[in-house]
């Protein structure tokens, strides 16, 4: 639903842009399609945030474990004369 409602949204601006034709209109629906992105990228956030499961928390945490883990040995490793 939320995807059909942007391009609705941005159907009509495109429409718009194009019956005005200038470019203090273009800045405008420039703008727009610019609130239209913020605004779908925050509530796909908030989904994720809300559907996030303790499974995958975990998951996260064991990555960046192993993220420092490789961090540190690759900065021992730059310490070592070589």
């Amino acid at each position: 639903m939320r995807g059909h409602r942007r391009s609705v949204a941005l159907g009509k601006a495109a429409r718009a842009q194009t019956v005005l034709g200038d470019n203090s209109k273009g800045a405008t629906f420039d703008r727009l399609k610019d609130r239209v992105h913020q605004t779908e990228a925050v509530a796909t956030a908030e989904v994720e945030l809300l559907t996030d499961d303790v499974g995958e928390k975990l998951t996260r945490l064991d990555r960046d474990a192993e993220v420092d883990r490789l961090l540190a040995e690759l900065k021992a490793r730059r310490s070592l004369p070589t």
